[in-house]
């Protein structure tokens, strides 16, 4: 009979256990949400002048058009943002040409004409947006946005595009490509590389489950060519590599990319043994191969990257 007790008295606990842990997971979740839309109520209170006001800072002042836009030619947001790495992977310093090429090809193409007179406005207003959030739709909210954000790009209303790239990520923090393009805008246009990069580093928190994110840090990091600033990052940058590295779908370039980043530190030894060691690998593709095989031999011949 006791022990019928203590057995009765055990389930009961486990229940009051469970059922108090469920009430503060519940607590927090409330609290979370809270958070975030006083977040949201907070930059849109803080920045909601510059989606009206034309003479509130202007992200992108100079620019004809939308760079990621092009009269008969739309590139995907992942390929106009990260860097094309052929000119560090692929060929020798000197035959490098300052910057060309600079972005992946990944096209598509459009037509164009007339899209900046014709295409109606959405209309997408930051008080819409933010009642959407509170409806609990905020994921829709981030996506309406950004279309949002795609027509006033294309009228050259910049001072919206950066009110737009700034909250879609307090709506959604998984939207990748508004961090992509807020750091591209920023790094490009304005300069501001290391607001740009901790962008990057900021949504790798978020989403580190998306290659593109560390690919991109990588190539900012290591910044061969020196278009994001006079900093350099080979560290960081070997990291980044290593991590989009051990992605299933990883393009076969990354391991050249990082044993660069180990050449740049002046590991060259560490670097041609990484390189050696992939090139023996029987699956790598025999193109592959030969591409390891010639890095290793660049950095063993002190060819400065």
């Amino acid at each position: 009979m006791p022990m019928s007790k203590y057995l009765l008295l055990f389930i009961v606990s486990i229940g009051l256990t469970a059922t108090s842990r469920y009430f503060y997971v519940e607590q927090y979740r409330r609290e979370a949400h809270a958070d975030s839309i006083t977040q949201g109520l907070e930059l849109i209170q803080r920045r909601s002048g510059a989606y009206f006001d034309q003479e509130n800072e202007v992200l992108v002042p100079a620019l004809a058009s939308p760079p990621w836009h092009h009269e008969h030619e739309h590139r995907h947001i992942t390929g106009i943002i990260l860097a094309d790495a052929e000119d560090v992977v692929e060929k020798p310093a000197s035959a490098t040409h300052g910057g060309e090429n600079e972005h992946l090809g990944h096209h598509e193409h459009h037509e164009h004409h007339g899209h900046e007179d014709q295409a109606p406005d959405p209309a997408v207003s930051p008080g819409f947006v933010l009642l959407l959030r509170q409806l609990g739709f905020a994921e829709l909210a981030a996506n309406l946005l950004w279309i949002q954000m795609d027509a006033d790009s294309h009228r050259e209303l910049w001072y919206r595009v950066e009110f737009a790239l700034e909250l879609i990520p307090a709506l959604d923090p998984t939207f990748v490509d508004a961090y992509l393009l807020r750091s591209f805008l920023l790094d490009e246009y304005q300069g501001r590389h290391d607001e740009a990069l901790q962008i990057l580093e900021n949504a790798v928190q978020q989403v580190p489950g998306r290659i593109e994110l560390w690919q991109q840090i990588g190539l900012f990091c290591l910044n061969h060519t020196g278009r994001h600033g006079p900093k350099r990052h080979p560290e960081r940058a070997l990291g980044a590599f290593l991590k989009a590295c051990d992605f299933s779908d990883a393009p076969p370039y990354l391991v050249r990319m990082a044993a660069v980043s180990l050449a740049v530190m002046e590991h060259r030894d560490e670097a041609v043994r990484l390189l050696e060691q992939i090139a023996s690998d029987s699956k790598r593709p025999p193109d592959q191969q030969q591409l390891d095989r010639a890095m290793a031999k660049r950095i063993r011949q002190g060819e400065k990257f």
